[in-house]
């Protein structure tokens, strides 16, 4: 069985986890991220991004790449049964606080694209087929069993990044990782970025 090591283990290549990714390779962290699909996602379980996504996007650089495979939308109607049933209107959005106010048609498959292409170029690659099996609370982080086709490793990470909290067994949800809390600066590891 190999060993590994990292700051942050990032369970789930979906958009969360690796937005997480960018955002943490942003700050210096050292991250390792393991999906136990074989491939990236080719369908979309979102086609709109809001304003908050792309300030996220902006932070790292990426919004005129986003922007540029999307399609910008000032309104959106909604039929149900051919009957309007209500919409968005963004043309009379006066928030002063963002400079996105629209929202953006991108296929969820194409959003991840793009951050995969980031964390790529960076060095950092998803381990595809890699299925996290047991999690193990440490002193000073957590210890990980990933199991693929063709082998079995443990990784070992100060923090771990999840989306689905409660998928992990009860014993694991009263540790500390599940309470520590994050602050309005962006804090991963023992780095504030």
């Amino acid at each position: 069985m190999q060993n590994e090591k990292c700051e942050v283990l990032v369970v789930g290549a979906g958009p969360t986890g690796l937005m997480a990714a960018c955002l943490l390779e942003q700050c210096g962290i050292h991250v390792k991220i393991i999906d136990k699909s074989i491939s990236a996602s080719q369908e979309s379980r979102a086609a709109v991004m809001s304003a908050r996504s792309l300030e996220l996007f902006a932070s790292l650089g990426m919004s005129e790449t986003v922007l540029a495979q999307g399609a910008i939308t000032r309104n959106i109607d909604f039929f149900i049964s051919g009957r309007h049933q209500g919409g968005l209107d963004y043309a009379h959005c006066t928030s002063v606080d963002t400079p996105f106010r629209f929202i953006l048609m991108i296929p969820q498959s194409r959003t991840e694209a793009i951050m995969l292409d980031r964390l790529q170029s960076r060095g950092i690659h998803v381990q595809r087929g890699a299925e996290l099996v047991a999690l193990r609370t440490l002193a000073n982080g957590a210890e990980a069993d990933v199991v693929s086709a063709s082998e079995q490793k443990t990784i070992e990470a100060i923090y771990h990044w999840r989306r689905r909290w409660s998928q992990y067994r009860p014993a694991f949800a009263r540790s500390r990782f599940r309470r520590r809390k994050i602050s309005a600066k962006f804090f991963a590891g023992r780095r504030a970025c």
